[in-house]
């Protein structure tokens, strides 16, 4: 039987800075419902600036391709804004305010690198998952 749990929020984590004292600089609990889970994953694995990338390669004209990796980067950015405004919600000034903007930056690629973990982990368990129930079917 399969199941499918559905819940309020995907993700529910503590985002922690603390100093080299450990003292807490800022904490707040990340909420990730469903469809910004979506959101975040179509963002990771954007499908449009792949192919604009791809555009921009094979592109022979200087001043087209210039033009496209401009689009890339423009498009880059919006949705690293997007990103954070997920991630961080209304906790996004003051995070920057009491830990520095470096260490926001930090945060930042700390989750990226979190949720691209999560979907790539999420789908290597579904490969996995086949594989073994085509062993076990093969072998009956």
């Amino acid at each position: 039987m399969l199941v499918l749990t559905s819940k309020k929020y995907e993700v529910e984590e503590t985002i922690k800075a603390v100093n080299e004292n450990n003292e807490t600089l800022y904490e707040f609990q990340m909420q990730i419902t469903p469809d910004e889970m979506k959101e975040l994953r179509d963002i990771l694995f954007d499908e449009k600036s792949m192919n604009l990338a791809k555009k921009s390669a094979r592109e022979k004209d200087i001043d087209k391709k210039e033009a496209l990796d401009d689009e890339i980067v423009a498009r880059a950015y919006e949705l690293q804004d997007r990103f954070n405004d997920i991630c961080f919600k209304e906790h996004k000034e003051t995070f920057k305010e009491k830990c520095g903007e470096y260490k926001y930056l930090e945060m930042v690629d700390m989750m990226y690198d979190f949720f691209m973990k999560a979907f790539i982990d999420k789908k290597a368990n579904q490969v996995n998952t086949i594989s073994t129930n085509l062993k076990r079917i093969g072998n009956n």
